[in-house]
């Protein structure tokens, strides 16, 4: 059989197993409603919308899981709309609580409805993209390793690092061990400038890391490799120092780790895949929590024996579903975006200080509606595409879905000292918190490194020798 024909033949099958996982998830509901529920739970259209969002996440998870197209940056999706939105969601609404105290002015019927309904469109619309993306040969062909210059990059890293640490200590060492809320409040008004640098000087750290541990993987020498390892390790140590749970968002730490985890383990096998489901679920269960506690205040030990950490999960903390709900009524209420926030997001790079009317994104527009004094509130991908483009934002669903499978692609392939591998990266190890939003935000994250990355990856490529 040729080359061509095995590809068609895959290609059917992804295209097979797609269906089949949107009618498992449907006959599941089906079956869960009639024979468990009696019919009682899941009677309300909102349930069942809900809930078929749920299954199809569910049973896609499983999918990525088990296919070698699939990675992890797809399963990262599947899993924050599952169990990060979804299924929270349908817990609380099926016992009647409302645990979120900004959503009791919008809450409703109709509006439950409509949330749900897009959360279930979506979900098909994502999922297609992603099995669309998965098609081709399971092992593409090696890409030509273009590599960087041990002897270019050394002298750049290390003057880069010790950078890094001046600008820490113009800072102020006692960052480290101050709460980030205290940061945001005294920093901001007090150091003026310096909180702003505050912010950026860690993905200075992590992008010349990012670059060390990429040598170190793949330099031909092993004197080189050794070399860069441990520059590597000695990086990403004093990453950790300064960007821990007490200063730093919890999205920005776990994507660190997941980066760099994913340049040296792709994770492309299916147990690898299977353990690290497991690790998001137990760490959303254990970890994440205990981050929150953690970055709130100075008391850490005393706010964890007094209960907070239970409070995490009371509280509804997963708030997925309620930006979403959010963003649904802000659109029926005060019109749609027209494209406008994709636009802010692509632009995301541009500091304020150069274009003072920057818009806020999308989170920060409906906290300040709300009268929250949280600003940096969610807004999952499918939130963002209702803002914009109201149920045809399904199309622009379709397309993410579409991106994430290609990233898997590129992790999968042969690492090269490209933008684009390193952008996978990047974007793959952040994937959990890209689909939380608010886009915006994140995006100015990932802008930033990547620019840094470019100028490192530039100044370090080996240069070719023109034949005589």
């Amino acid at each position: 059989m040729s080359d061509k024909a095995v590809v068609a033949a895959q290609n059917r099958r992804i295209l097979f197993s797609f269906v089949f996982t949107a009618a498992l998830a449907a006959g599941s509901l089906v079956l869960l409603n009639r024979t468990l529920l009696n019919g009682v739970l899941l009677q309300d259209v909102h349930y069942l919308y809900l809930g078929g969002a749920f299954m199809i996440n569910l049973f896609a998870i499983y999918y990525y899981i088990v296919h070698p197209n699939a990675g992890f940056a797809s399963i990262q999706v599947s899993y924050y709309f599952a169990f990060g939105a979804l299924f929270p969601a349908l817990v609380y609404t099926s016992i009647g609580l409302y645990p979120w105290p900004i959503a009791y002015q919008v809450v409703s019927q109709e509006l439950l409805r409509k949330t749900s309904f897009m959360c279930l469109v979506f979900s098909l619309f994502l999922h297609a993209g992603i099995f669309y993306g998965m098609r081709g040969k399971y092992l593409p062909p090696a890409r030509r390793t273009a590599g960087l210059s041990a002897k270019l990059a050394l002298p750049v890293l290390l003057a880069g690092y010790f950078f890094t640490l001046l600008l820490y200590a113009w800072i102020g060492l006692d960052i480290i061990t101050t709460p980030r809320i205290q940061i945001e409040h005294t920093l901001s008004d007090a150091g003026g400038p310096r909180f702003a640098i505050f912010k950026r000087v860690s993905l200075l750290l992590f992008a010349l890391s990012l670059v060390a541990g990429f040598i170190a993987r793949n330099d031909p020498h092993p004197k080189n490799r050794r070399i860069f390892l441990w520059l590597f390790v000695v990086m990403a140590a004093t990453l950790f120092v300064f960007v821990n749970p007490v200063n730093s968002a919890r999205w920005r730490l776990i994507g660190f780790v997941a980066s760099f985890i994913l340049l040296f383990v792709p994770l492309n096998s299916t147990a690898a895949k299977f353990w690290t489901f497991w690790a998001m679920f137990a760490g959303s269960i254990l970890l994440y929590p205990l981050l929150s506690v953690f970055s709130r205040t100075s008391r850490q030990w005393d706010r964890i024996s007094s209960g907070a950490w239970q409070e995490f999960f009371a509280a509804g903390d997963f708030d997925g579903y309620q930006s979403m709900m959010h963003g649904v009524y802000w659109a029926q209420e005060f019109g749609l975006y027209l494209g406008s926030g994709l636009v802010n997001s692509a632009l995301s790079f541009i500091p304020r200080q150069i274009w003072p009317d920057k818009p806020v994104h999308s989170g920060q527009i409906v906290s300040e509606w709300l009268g929250s004094a949280n600003t940096n509130l969610s807004m999952p991908l499918f939130g963002e595409a209702y803002l914009n483009f109201h149920l045809f934002g399904a199309l622009l669903i379709f397309i993410a879905g579409f991106a994430v499978a290609r990233i898997d692609k590129l992790l999968r392939s042969e690492p090269s000292a490209t933008l684009s591998y390193f952008a996978a990266l990047v974007v793959g190890g952040s994937m959990l918190f890209i689909t939380r939003g608010a886009l915006q935000a994140v995006t100015e994250f990932v802008w930033q490194i990547m620019i840094l990355i470019a100028l490192t990856v530039w100044i370090c490529r080996k240069k070719r020798t023109r034949a005589v």
